[in-house]
């Protein structure tokens, strides 16, 4: 069958519905999107997998998470074109089109382009990697493979203004304009943050770990769970905290807390960078804003009564 419809493709991409072919290759082709779902490769040399169109870092193809278009010369490029003979990433060809989480991920793999050893597939729907007939009915029967799609639905019915629901969606995809992410698109001269001379700006380091930021949580968040707050990845702690009740009111959920307190912050930050001013906030000048003026009416420079 691959010397009649393969043509010298390779694996799953001969698997296309071809006119005038058999029964039993039509069954075939039926059947590819759920090969392609299910399966992952393992990287040894790096030769065999496409380094944008293959799954071997996500549970999807890195296309799927690019920031922006993908060179048309890149774009069928295997894993090991991105790798020098010494075994170090070729960062300069992808790091602008993914984000940082997922850089992290690629940097932890390590592939000898040298080696002899071929890149291996496997059934990735399984525990060890073999095919089976009951664990491809159960990827089939999935209503989804999202594996964010719960903080989506949450995101989505939160009460909150829509520039904040669109900022949180920003974060989650990890596409929000820091200075660090606009200086490896050779946007900004360079990644820092204006406060923290020294300190790479990235999204966390403005809504957690600057000074400001991490004083205003220090009163905001409970003592005991603050080790925790403090000490989780990007993509972790906005989960963990649109799922999570840290509570301060009863009648506001932390979800919703969370969300206006990470967009506030960055508002601040931008009145810092652009016009040169801010406002200092504390939790509960923040439930001020939230409650009494749910349209974000008052400035940010001004202090509300009874409020300390």
């Amino acid at each position: 069958m691959r010397a009649k419809y393969g043509k010298s493709k390779e694996d799953l991409d001969l698997l296309r519905p071809i006119q005038g072919s058999s029964f039993t290759w039509a069954s075939f082709s039926k059947a590819a999107n759920l090969l392609r779902k299910g399966c992952a490769w393992n990287i040894k040399n790096g030769r065999h997998t496409k380094f944008w169109l293959d799954v071997w870092v996500l549970q999807v193809p890195l296309k799927d998470v690019a920031m922006d278009t993908i060179p048309e010369d890149l774009e069928n490029a295997r894993v090991a074109d991105f790798v020098t003979e010494d075994g170090l990433w070729r960062t300069e060809l992808f790091a602008d089109l993914l984000p940082f989480e997922v850089l992290g991920k690629i940097l932890s793999i390590v592939v000898d382009k040298l080696s002899v050893e071929e890149d291996t597939m496997f059934w990735s729907a399984a525990a060890y990697g073999r095919f089976s007939v009951k664990t491809a009915y159960s990827l089939l029967n999935q209503r989804s493979t999202d594996p964010d799609e719960k903080y989506w639905r949450i995101l989505w019915r939160l009460p909150v203004l829509e520039r904040v629901r669109s900022f949180m969606w920003m974060l989650l995809l990890d596409k929000v304009a820091t200075k660090l992410l606009l200086f490896h698109r050779k946007v900004a001269e360079n990644p820092f943050c204006l406060r923290c001379e020294g300190c790479p700006e990235t999204a966390l380091h403005i809504l957690r770990d600057c000074p400001p930021p991490r004083l205003f949580w220090t009163r905001g968040v409970p003592g005991h769970q603050q080790h925790l707050f403090f000490n989780i990845g990007q993509g972790e702690w906005l989960r963990h905290n649109l799922s999570n009740d840290y509570t301060m009111d009863s009648s506001i959920s932390w979800a919703t807390f969370f969300s206006i307190a990470v967009w506030l912050i960055w508002k601040n930050r931008c009145m810092v960078c652009f016009q040169g001013i801010g406002a200092a906030l504390s939790p509960p000048y923040l439930a001020h804003l939230i409650w009494r003026r749910p349209n974000f009416g008052m400035k940010l420079g001004e202090r509300p009564p009874n409020c300390r």
